[in-house]
């Protein structure tokens, strides 16, 4: 199991530094473990996920296959993500968190395929995580803001991503 997570992290390590991104990788690597799904891979692509209850559990009626869990999607691939997330819109369900790093729809709207693309979503995440450490410095608070900047949720998902960073920050 370490070896997989090493070869992981070099993995990332190696995409970020290509990115252009100026937050260190250990913090993105430990977001990518907070927003997945613990039954996949770190960073797999292919995940919706509802944050509305009546919302996962409509869909879920017709496309009961598809949930890993009560209110997440696996869609396999890019273009059943895209597909699906098109006919959310159509009926006005936009509070999803969507692909890799788990971007809301209702609040980040980019192209469709922009989410389900590891190197995309990677880019998005990296702006919006260096728009909040510009606005609220270099701080846990402002990197827990890319879940959210209510103090009650920010301080719960930094717990959380503080644990994650904790784990991930050893292996190297």
């Amino acid at each position: 199991m370490f070896k997989i997570l090493l070869l992981i992290f070099f993995c990332f390590n190696t995409i970020f530094a290509s990115g252009g991104c100026k937050i260190e990788s250990d913090i993105i690597v430990s977001i990518l473990g907070v927003e997945g799904h613990p039954k996949r891979r770190l960073g797999y692509e292919y995940l919706i996920c509802f944050n509305n209850e009546n919302d996962a559990r409509a869909i879920k009626k017709i496309l009961p296959e598809l949930f890993l869990d009560s209110r997440t999607i696996d869609c396999k691939n890019a273009s059943v993500c895209q597909a699906l997330t098109e006919k959310l819109l159509n009926i006005g369900i936009t509070n999803v968190d969507l692909g890799s790093f788990q971007l809301n729809l209702k609040w980040h709207r980019y192209p469709v395929d922009t989410y389900f693309d590891f190197s995309k979503s990677y880019k998005i995440a990296c702006r919006y995580l260096e728009d909040m450490i510009a606005k609220y410095g270099y701080n846990w608070y402002a990197i827990a803001s890319y879940n959210s900047q209510t103090p009650e949720h920010n301080y719960k998902y930094q717990k959380i991503l503080r644990e994650k960073y904790s784990k991930y920050s050893q292996i190297k």
